[in-house]
């Protein structure tokens, strides 16, 4: 065999190896890529309608569940059941057919993932059975069921076509191959004449052909990534499968066009010309950026340029290679934006929330972590509890029952509450109220609140309230509050629930009164406000009760209520004795009223039997001045005979009211002297002023006397004039009677004080001695006379 054909079976051998080798490659990775790609497919489906399914499942909604079903096993023609599963039972399926028991899931109560198990049917068929639970802790589990050859649909396809492609090739490059046997040959023979001179360059030549095919492999051999190989001059030499589908080109398009050619001169020129440069300077270089790729569409790309070294360390070109992560941007942002939201609330929220995983097989639990309001509450930090026990941290826990509930919790996975209670140990004593969850991860959860304040002020309401009942449950009255709209009784004390019974919540006119078809006519409701609806003074009253006939001193009073609304508070004291005893004595003084207006009456028909005596008398006395003596007394008898019949007369026995008196006085004395006083008038300011008898009789006198001297004396000579008497109070608190009078005056030379008459000794007498008063007289204009008497108020 000559050296051209030993070189043409060469060169075609190894040709036809790197072929057949790429072509096992492409087809190997096509029917993995298609498997994988497929059943990732199903998976991401399966979770997503089994999240979905959640809420359906609650509504009994079968008709979306089996349309749900239906979707899914329309998914992929690798899909070959989907159905539901409950309890180990068939709940509901895509198609009729009976669900073998290899199907059903076995799974531990914490497995709440997806579970991908494979098996082979009776036929000898591989399956793989993809399932996943449908909400949390409940018995429903959505599987699908898929045929794995049916996975690899179209890559078989795909294969024969690039092993026939590559065959083709194959065939393409044969003459290829002859041409570079011929060329060898000739190429040959001449290196056979220089052997001896240039053996090291054909050893060197044959070093960059077999490092060229190397390299060629490699570039091959990456599959996953967009791969390209780039030389010195900024030409394609190798790319691979994937970067040739991102860009939508062929090999013969790409492998041998500079990168300006391919993608441009501002783009080639707007960095990557930079880069390129800079990784043939011996730097590699990565960096993220998105990119726009007629085949993909926009992806975000890791890329990194590699500097392409030869076994002698020089660098013959620049290995390009980028891949996509714009998913794996996408779930780190999304389980970021996830754990700052977490970090936001579990830090913001004003209740205590502390995660544990459990130790010791669930015997204890340790602190993970910690939030701040859980640190206020608890008066501790995150550094002295992370990593701890809970018994070390809180050792009264076991006693205070929350680490049963955390057991439990663990265990079971069902939540749990921990009602308010107290929590004790040496340096603690507050109340909490915990929830206590378990984490689809495992751990648990616990959200308390520190009711300490609340159950602290519940406590002192309640001594409050039973001192206040107390307090009004010792009251020897009837304590009561009633709602002043509906009339509601709010609360009552021991008096009123033991003599009405059970009344709270009726209202008051049906509780504690009898008879009544609505609201007492008495209620006092309506005074107990002003117009702008605001409590008033207590309202005071007595009342007689419908049900016991027993009476009552009331003290009604409007109140705030603790909600806000006005009420009605009665306190009702038993008055029964009183009033019995009062009517006695009303009863009693009636009689006497009766009696004393009987001697009064009595008393001024004596005086009046002894004035006719008087009269009787007069007629046989000859004598004037004896008969003025009877006069006089008949006069004065007059005078205290007004008094009684005042008193008889008057609704009030105890005073006399001196207007009525002295009018009454001044006619009669006016008459008396009718022939002299025709020209005189008399005047009576007295206003309102009364006496008690024992002052009335006095000044009643000294009145009388006053008054006949000055109509007999001040106007002797007939000339008109004016008599006045007045009684009024002073200043001083002192009672002032003056009687005056215009007429002709007392002479200077007469002193009242030291008159002989019986008249004004009378009048000084009774002013100085029954009154204790004093007497003055006035020479002006006439004749006043001025007595003042009664006790003087102070300040």
């Amino acid at each position: 065999m000559t050296l051209r054909d030993r070189t043409f079976f060469r060169i075609s051998l190894l040709l036809f190896l790197l072929i057949a080798a790429i072509n096992a490659a492409e087809s190997y990775f096509e029917f993995w890529h298609r498997e994988n790609d497929t059943r990732k497919v199903v998976e991401t489906r399966v979770i997503f309608l089994a999240q979905a399914m959640d809420p359906l499942i609650l509504q009994n909604n079968h008709e979306g569940l089996h349309n749900m079903l239906e979707r899914l096993k329309g998914l992929h023609s690798g899909v070959k059941i989907a159905f539901i599963e409950k309890d180990q039972e068939l709940y509901l399926s895509s198609s009729p057919m009976e669900i073998p028991p290899v199907y059903w899931r076995q799974r531990n109560p914490s497995d709440s993932g997806l579970l991908i198990r494979k098996f082979q049917d009776k036929e000898g068929e591989e399956l793989l059975d993809v399932s996943v639970p449908i909400g949390e802790n409940t018995p429903y589990v959505l599987h699908a069921v898929l045929v794995k050859s049916a996975l690899r649909s179209g890559a078989g396809l795909a294969a024969w076509t690039i092993s026939g492609l590559g065959f083709l090739a194959f065939l393409i490059t044969i003459p290829l191959a002859l041409s570079i046997a011929n060329h060898t040959t000739k190429e040959v023979d001449l290196l056979t004449k220089k052997l001896s001179d240039h053996r090291d360059q054909l050893e060197n030549l044959v070093k960059e052909r077999t490092t060229a095919l190397k390299r060629f492999e490699h570039i091959a051999s990456v599959t996953t990534d967009h791969m390209s190989f780039i030389d010195t001059n900024y030409i394609y030499r190798a790319v691979n499968n994937s970067y040739l589908d991102a860009f939508k080109k062929s090999q013969e398009e790409i492998v041998g066009s500079s990168i300006a050619e391919i993608h441009g001169i501002d783009v080639f020129e707007s960095g990557i010309k930079d880069f390129i440069d800079k990784c043939l300077q011996g730097e590699s270089i990565q960096y993220q950026a998105w990119f726009d790729f007629p085949g993909l569409g926009r992806q975000l790309m890791d890329v990194a340029y590699f500097p392409f070294k030869e076994d002698d360390g020089k660098i013959s070109g620049v290995v390009v290679s980028s891949r996509d992560i714009t998913e794996k941007m996408q779930a780190e942002d999304l389980l970021r934006e996830s754990e700052e939201r977490f970090r936001t609330l579990f830090s913001g929220v004003s209740v205590g929330v502390a995660i544990y995983d459990a130790v010791d097989n669930g015997q204890d639990f340790v602190f993970l972590d910690y939030n701040p309001a859980g640190q206020k509450i608890d008066n501790s930090s995150a550094e002295e509890a992370i990593g701890r026990k809970i018994t070390e941290v809180f050792p009264g826990a076991e006693e205070f029952g929350i680490l049963g509930v955390f057991q439990r919790v663990w265990e079971s996975g069902i939540p749990e509450e921990h009602p308010v209670s107290i929590y004790k140990d040496s340096t603690i004593s507050a109340w909490r109220h915990n929830y206590v969850f378990k984490l689809p991860s495992g751990e648990v959860v616990a959200v308390y609140t520190d009711e300490t304040a609340r159950m602290q002020a519940k406590e002192h309401l309640q001594a409050q309230h039973d001192r206040f009942t107390a307090v009004m449950d010792s009251l020897d009255a009837v304590v009561y509050v009633a709602d002043m709209e509906t009339h509601e009784l709010l609360f009552a004390n021991k008096l009123v629930r033991d003599q009405f019974g059970d009344c709270i919540g009726k209202p008051c006119w049906q509780a504690i009164q009898v008879g009544q078809s609505g609201p007492c006519d008495f209620c006092t409701n309506d005074r107990l406000l002003d117009q702008q609806g605001r409590p008033r003074e207590p309202w005071i009253w007595e009342v007689q009760n419908t049900a016991d006939k027993q009476w009552y001193q009331c003290r009604d009073q409007a109140i705030s209520w603790p909600d806000g609304r006005l009420v009605r508070m009665e306190i009702a004291t038993n008055i029964t004795d009183r009033k019995l005893t009062e009517q006695k004595i009303e009863s009693s003084l009636k009689e006497k009223d009766v009696l004393l207006r009987e001697i009064h009456h009595r008393v001024k028909n004596n005086m009046q039997v002894v004035t006719s005596l008087l009269n009787l008398q007069a007629r046989k006395i000859s004598d004037e001045q004896a008969l003025t003596a009877i006069r006089e007394s008949q006069d004065r008898i007059h005078v205290m005979s007004l008094v009684h019949e005042s008193l008889y007369q008057s609704d009030d026995l105890n005073s006399i009211a001196m207007k009525q008196y002295f009018t009454r006085l001044a006619d009669d004395i006016a008459r008396l002297h009718s022939a002299s006083a025709k020209s005189i008038q008399y005047q009576v300011v007295t206003d309102d002023v009364t006496l008690c008898i024992n002052d009335a009789i006095p000044v009643g006198l000294i009145a009388n006397e006053l008054l006949t001297n000055a109509f007999k004396h001040a106007f002797a000579d007939g000339s008109p004039g004016k008599v006045q008497i007045v009684l009024q109070k002073m200043a001083t608190g002192k009672m002032e009677l003056i009687v005056s009078d215009n007429g002709v005056g007392i002479p200077e030379s007469v002193n009242p004080l030291e008159s002989k008459t019986l008249g004004l000794q009378l009048v000084i007498r009774l002013t100085e001695g029954q009154l204790g008063g004093t007497f003055e007289v006035v020479r002006e204009s006439g004749s006043a006379f001025h007595i003042q008497f009664g006790p003087e108020q102070a300040g």
